[in-house]
């Protein structure tokens, strides 16, 4: 009888275990993950050790300072030369390669990031914003796990077609997060095509001033129903797109 209510214990724990590492929210999913019983707390402040190499590290830090602040209410310093940080950032080779790639490990240490290239650094802190509950009534704690990972295509993008019908520039900029956030690598900008030009060409200022707009559209599916006569279009300025 005690065999019994053993292996039926043991049971309902794996199946806990189980129902525990399912949990995580990746999008798009690793190639490789394994996660821990346990977690790390996450702080209200927290620090961050072994900068980068590169002229990239000053914006990455930046966006990652940002993000932290605005997503999870916590305050992202540097930590002091020697010291290890919550999280820990390291260049070197990977076993992919070349391919760019990163690992990432929550420990009761810490998280430690590692990649071959900054851009997969990056793409690791998407996963690292993914892995922390967003609900603020939710307790910050960073599930134990290991991951690696890199694009299973070397192009990862995505369309986005302001020909036909042109959005704000607040709106491609929320767009871009979008693709940060996805880990895409490409973002292909359909800027012109028979209906609307929408780049500013200060050489040729036609393409914008007559090209940039219509007079109308069509009213429901083409053919439709007519015409609403309403003049429709914009452009961007060359500012706008640096």
């Amino acid at each position: 009888m005690r065999t019994i209510i053993l292996s039926f214990c043991i049971f309902l724990l794996t199946k806990t275990v189980t129902a525990q590492q399912t949990t995580l929210s990746l999008i798009p999913w690793p190639v490789s993950v394994e996660q821990q019983p346990g977690s790390y707390p996450l702080k209200t402040k927290i620090t961050v050790s072994n900068i980068l190499p590169g002229e990239d590290w000053p914006m990455l830090f930046k966006y990652l300072k940002d993000e932290m602040k605005k997503q999870f209410g916590v305050t992202v310093t540097e930590a002091g030369k020697g010291q290890r940080g919550d999280i820990d950032f390291s260049m070197k080779r990977m076993a992919t390669g070349s391919k760019p790639s990163y690992t990432l490990v929550v420990s009761k240490e810490g998280v430690s990031i590692s990649s071959n290239f900054n851009e997969p650094a990056f793409h690791a802190m998407q996963t690292l914003f993914q892995l922390i509950p967003v609900d603020p009534k939710a307790k910050k704690e960073i599930p134990f796990v290991e991951i690696l990972d890199h694009a299973r295509f070397e192009y990862r993008g995505m369309h986005f077609d302001v020909s036909r019908h042109f959005y704000p520039v607040s709106y491609v900029k929320k767009y871009l997060d979008y693709l940060a956030l996805h880990k895409f690598n490409t973002f292909h900008w359909h800027l012109t095509d028979d209906q609307g030009w929408r780049i500013e060409i200060k050489k040729y200022p036609l393409l914008t001033s007559v090209g940039a707009w219509r007079n109308g559209t069509i009213i429901g599916r083409y053919p439709g129903t007519g015409n609403d006569g309403k003049r429709y279009g914009g452009f961007y300025t060359q500012e706008e797109i640096k």
